[in-house]
């Protein structure tokens, strides 16, 4: 027969989601409630700073929601989702859409300030009342789309690849309109007073032109400027990237967006 033991009753989990809940460092002054995204490491635990939507590197990856207030360089527990209750949504419907906001750090709108770079949903409002209304913030499964200045919204589209060997010249030719919005290199073979140039349907279409001073291998080049004339790209249209000398070799990336 088997032994008889007390077996330990484990209260269920109501306010923290234990297989998701992170144990983060916070980068700056946190309170309950403000949206994050993942900024960095210390050690094994992920840093987290307030988001913005203003910014794509604060708006485009993962976003959490501090549970409880952190001071500057200590830990909390953050959350790809919460319910938070006490609200006044009087004035919202139900099921309305919530935004991360492009004017206050980690803070959130019921629709996208002007400056959003990246329109994310955060949230949806689950009651309506004007002291115990409630938004449900899921900061994993809503979508994300980004701003463009003159269309209205586009969404991610492509990055492309081309690796540049010393005095080679690889394209690749784009299947959908897009816009170009970022464009860097990482070394290969180390050199010294060359320029990475990338051209847009023709070999005068130059958007780039960066100087990238004395580099070595691993170095990163990055675009200071883009020439907006050709920044955007027809359907058809070919990419071409090189280093303009016969010495430095390397991986360019060009980062497009398709404009709806």
């Amino acid at each position: 027969m088997g032994v008889p033991t007390k077996q330990k009753k484990i209260k269920p989990a109501t306010s923290i989601p234990y297989a998701s809940a992170l144990l983060c460092e916070a980068t700056e002054v946190l309170a309950a409630g403000d949206l994050v995204y993942i900024s960095g490491m210390s050690g094994a635990s992920a840093q987290v700073t307030k988001a913005r939507a203003d910014s794509a590197v604060t708006a485009g990856g993962t976003l959490l929601v501090s549970k409880n207030a952190v001071p500057s360089g200590g830990r909390g527990i953050f959350l790809p989702w919460q319910l938070v209750t006490g609200l006044n949504t009087s004035a919202r419907a139900l099921g309305g859409q919530v935004f991360l906001s492009a004017v206050t750090a980690g803070g959130y709108v019921y629709a996208p300030d002007t400056g959003t770079a990246v329109r994310r949903q955060v949230g949806t409002v689950r009651a309506i009342s004007a002291t115990a209304g409630m938004i449900e913030f899921n900061l994993a499964d809503l979508g994300e789309s980004i701003a463009s200045a003159t269309s209205g919204l586009s969404t991610p589209s492509g990055l492309f690849r081309l690796v540049v060997a010393a005095g080679a010249t690889p394209s690749i030719t784009v299947f959908e309109g897009q816009i170009i919005t970022d464009i860097w290199a990482r070394i290969g073979t180390p050199g010294s007073t060359e320029n990475l140039v990338v051209t847009n349907g023709g070999p005068t279409n130059i958007v780039l032109s960066q100087a990238t001073g004395t580099v070595t291998a691993n170095a990163i080049v990055r675009a200071s400027t883009l020439d907006a004339t050709h920044e955007s790209i027809a359907a058809g249209a070919t990419l071409t990237a090189t280093f303009d000398g016969a010495t430095i070799a390397g991986v360019v990336y060009i980062s497009t967006i398709k404009v709806s």
